[in-house]
């Protein structure tokens, strides 16, 4: 799971049971098996806010 910095670009890298919940619900809710692994969310990093 990595965390795109859109103002400085940094990428980091959370642990993936972070996204448990959001991954079980995917999969409950629409058969959807996701692979978090490849999956960057963007937002600020604490740098930049």
């Amino acid at each position: 799971l990595h965390l795109v910095c859109g103002k400085c670009e940094a990428v980091g890298d959370a642990p993936l049971d972070i996204a448990a919940t959001f991954v079980n619900a995917l999969s409950d809710e629409y058969g959807f098996k996701t692979d978090v692994s490849h999956f960057a969310i963007y937002g600020t990093c604490s740098n930049c806010q």
